[in-house]
């Protein structure tokens, strides 16, 4: 490159060629002319088009959640009778294993923690857990959502009789993952 195209702007260079180019050094040989298809063509081609049939899309499995770790909140409804009573039931996982969860549930002030045996079923998302501890006897089922953030349909049987007169609950609940 010469000096004659390159511009000293503040110490800095700057290439300042002016370039002039005819049409004929623009037209591009490789482009041709098309027609717009006339009408009886267009309607064939949509007519062609619509018969032709998509491509399906094999569908992709379920992945189910089977994880139950973390932190779940919500009620338990007990029957006495012909009443019923709602009480606070927070469930706490912080380990899982294919046969084990290990955590604490917490039912109207009454603690249960420890390892809990039992299995979840990975097709449908249900499970059954057991904690049989020291006069502490917890039995909890139910069924996992799909994404993981709710068990419903759930059930749970609970006995301390290290208390005084002893304590027992037994029924339903529904619960939301809150962390």
């Amino acid at each position: 490159m010469t000096d004659a195209f390159i511009q000293t702007l503040e110490d800095r260079k700057f290439f300042a060629a002016h370039v002039s180019l005819t049409p004929s050094e623009v037209v591009n040989p490789h482009l041709t002319a098309t027609t717009l298809p006339n009408k009886a063509e267009l309607k064939a081609a949509q007519k062609a088009a619509k018969a032709q049939k998509p491509a399906k899309v094999a569908d992709a499995p379920l992945v189910r959640s089977t994880d139950l770790v973390g932190e779940w909140e919500g009620h338990i409804k007990v029957k006495y009778f012909l009443f019923s009573k709602k009480y606070d039931f927070d469930m706490s996982i912080f380990h899982q294993t294919d046969n084990s969860i290990s955590g604490r549930i917490e039912i109207d002030g009454h603690d249960f923690e420890g390892t809990f045996y039992g299995k979840i079923n990975e097709k449908n998302g249900r499970f059954r857990y057991k904690l049989d501890d020291d006069g502490e006897e917890v039995t909890i089922k139910g069924q996992l959502g799909k994404k993981g953030l709710i068990i419903g349909g759930g059930s749970v049987k609970a006995e301390d009789w290290g208390w005084d007169w002893g304590w027992d609950i037994k029924g339903s609940f529904e619960v939301d993952r809150i962390a």
